[in-house]
């Protein structure tokens, strides 16, 4: 399980994209993560678990795992944007 506390470098990797690549990313996205997307990456400063668990009328620890999700997510569409488009 990785973190925002264990993955400090997906925060910045997220702020650097251009708006339209954080759309592309977003849409894989379901509602709720988008929610913790902006609220929890892309918010500055970066909301707690906890104001995004009263938000969405969650527990701390479900947004705690909708962001591990986020981090999983990102990961696996980054490596797919690094891959030649002429794979066959």
């Amino acid at each position: 399980m990785q973190t925002l506390y264990d993955r400090p470098d997906v925060r910045p990797a997220l702020q650097a994209l251009a708006t339209a690549e954080c759309e592309e990313f977003a849409r894989l996205l379901s509602p709720r993560e988008s929610v913790v997307l902006q609220g929890r990456f892309l918010g500055k400063p970066p909301r707690r678990w906890e104001s995004l668990a009263r938000t969405l009328g969650l527990t701390r620890d479900r947004v705690k795992q909708l962001e591990i999700e986020i981090i999983k997510k990102f990961d696996t569409w980054q490596a797919a944007r690094s891959l030649p488009s002429n794979v066959s």
